[in-house]
């Protein structure tokens, strides 16, 4: 595209709680920067230039780094058309789109619409119910644009106005050069808005275009404001799985981050937390009390209450859990189960093998229709490297049994229950390794 993005985070953060700019605090899973930065970065901007200050300047040098963005320097914060200013000597293109930096909701979506408005220049505004902190667009009896009026400076009923301004904006750039406006007497400071002061000439030049969900619009300027952002956030993430035919269950309590896709006649169930990337097929079940991350989930697989999984895929019809941990890169194909109290790592699990509870299995190939007895442990660790193990179909392996790693046990082993595995084992045989019983009579009479 023949456009530049500007994006405005050279301010000082003066309403925000923390002495790190807001647009590198924490937002759910990353710096508040790269949500918006994720959606900038993948419409194919020629440049996207960002304009820093003395907080911020040197945080995003990394990003200049990766060929992300470029930087621009606001020697002082001086307001946002003053930061508009200072970047007009780097942009290269005959339009630019300008974006607070402080919107971490902001979509794809909505940055197409404004894109592809032709006005000379074009602003994003919304209906928010509750406008407080945002500057209001009046509007005439003739609907018309009249004035843009920051918050600090309403008076009267023009605090009941709802109509936001949300800090999206375009410009024709050969136009933006020729616009000149007055520093703010009361504030010392350049605002952008006040392109849109009462009487202004720029007002008949401008396109609004008016979004109908403001969350996607939040801003953040206060430890409020941010709070209300996450509600948002989780919001808008539960939501979509509703559109794709999820069903959940104690909503509020289910806490979805990244890019999570379902389907039909998933079920998930409260508390739990989601984090993409994850693809849930139909027929998915996810009980309470689950943290889940980078999944892979075929039809029909169960997930019990209490469990941890990242990194794994499963194939169909697959139960997992209650109080699983499934970590690491660990595939579990069809009708497999694996239970209560067990760890598994760097797996491959056969169809139809069970390891029901308590038991420990890391760096191991599984065939099918393997058993795997309660306190079983595969012991991949010598001290310096990991060994794997490897178990051929229709293995058994009895309870409290150690597998001493790198060791294979061939189709239809049977390893019976306290045993300790040191070598490979033939197809078909039978290793016992225990002690004989020795019975002491009259015990406890001494």
């Amino acid at each position: 595209m023949s456009i530049d993005c500007v994006i405005l985070a050279g301010g000082l953060s003066s309403r925000f709680p923390s002495p790190l700019s807001k647009v590198f605090y924490p937002f759910i899973d990353k710096p508040l920067i790269e949500h918006l930065l994720d959606h900038v970065t993948k419409l194919a901007f020629r440049k996207i230039i960002v304009v820093t200050g003395r907080k911020t300047h040197d945080y995003f040098e990394a990003y200049e780094k990766e060929g992300l963005i470029c930087r621009v320097y606001q020697q002082e914060p001086a307001g946002t058309w003053d930061a508009l200013i200072t970047a007009l000597p780097a942009i290269r293109s005959p339009e630019c789109v300008v974006i607070n930096g402080d919107m971490p909701l902001l979509d794809q979506c909505i940055l197409k619409k404004i894109i592809n408005s032709n006005a000379n220049i074009a602003l994003t505004s919304t209906i928010h119910p509750n406008p407080i902190g945002y500057g209001r667009l009046m509007r005439g009896t003739d609907k018309q644009l009249e004035a843009i009026i920051e918050e600090k400076h309403l008076t009267g009923d023009q605090y009941v106005t709802n109509e936001v301004n949300a800090g999206l904006y375009k410009f024709n750039v050969d136009f933006l050069k020729k616009i000149e406006i007055s520093k703010n007497k009361n504030a010392q400071e350049w605002y952008l808005t006040s392109l849109w002061d009462k009487g202004s000439p720029y007002l008949a030049e401008t396109q609004i275009i008016i979004e109908d969900d403001y969350r996607l619009l939040a801003g953040v300027n206060s430890w409020q404001d941010f709070e209300q952002a996450e509600v948002f956030y989780y919001q808008l993430q539960r939501e979509s799985l509703v559109k794709q035919g999820v069903l959940l269950k104690n909503n509020q309590s289910i806490y979805i981050q990244g890019k999570v896709i379902g389907a039909n006649h998933v079920t998930i169930e409260g508390p739990c937390v989601l984090k993409g990337p994850m693809t849930l097929a139909p027929g998915v079940s996810i009980k309470p009390f689950t943290t889940i991350a980078d999944v892979d989930l075929k039809d029909s697989t169960t997930v019990g209450s209490f469990s941890y999984l990242n990194n794994i895929k499963t194939e169909q019809n697959v139960v997992l859990g209650p109080f699983l941990k499934a970590v690491e890169g660990t595939l579990i194909y069809s009708s497999s189960a694996i239970g209560s109290f067990v760890e598994i790592k760097r797996s491959i699990i056969g169809d139809n093998t069970k390891a029901k509870h308590f038991a420990y299995i890391a760096d191991a190939t599984l065939g099918a229709s393997c058993n795997i007895g309660a306190f079983v442990v595969f012991c991949n660790y010598d001290g310096e490297r990991k060994h794997r193990a490897f178990l051929g179909d229709n293995v058994f392996v009895g309870s409290s049994c150690q597998l001493i790693s790198p060791v294979i046990l061939n189709n239809n082993a049977y390893i019976g229950a306290g045993t300790t595995v040191t070598q490979d084992i033939p197809a078909g045989a039978l290793i016992t390794r225990r002690a004989p019983v020795r019975i002491i009579e009259n015990w406890r009479g001494k």
